[in-house]
């Protein structure tokens, strides 16, 4: 056998002998479903996303009036899928929280002028 076999063979057998002595955990993906989250860092997550007062969800009704003047409702071609504080007909009503703070009121009166 001449040299250029011999390195061919060892290298495949140092390939073998490295893959099953050597093993390590396989690749999984480390996006949003492959995180490795720890018991406490799960429980934190779901206390995060559910408020038993307010049901599963925890986004707020959004009025339309902070986006859009009347004149500008009226001329759209597309009605977004938003709320209304002053009753613009084709939207509901927008249905606030009564647990919500002082202060998260005041912020939206600032926009609404109510």
């Amino acid at each position: 056998m001449e040299g250029k076999q011999y390195v061919t063979i060892i290298c495949c057998l140092l390939v073998a002998i490295l893959s099953t002595v050597c093993h390590s955990q396989t690749w999984r993906p480390q996006g949003r479903f492959g995180k490795r989250l720890s018991p406490s860092r799960v429980s934190a997550e779901a206390k995060m996303t559910h408020h038993p007062s307010r049901g599963f969800s925890s986004f707020h009704d959004i009025p339309v009036e902070m986006f859009f003047t009347e004149t500008e409702v009226d001329q759209m071609k597309f009605k977004p899928r938003l709320c209304s504080v002053s009753g613009l007909r084709g939207y509901p009503v927008c249905n606030f929280e009564t647990t919500s703070s002082r202060r998260d009121t005041d912020d939206l009166s600032k926009y609404l002028d109510i």
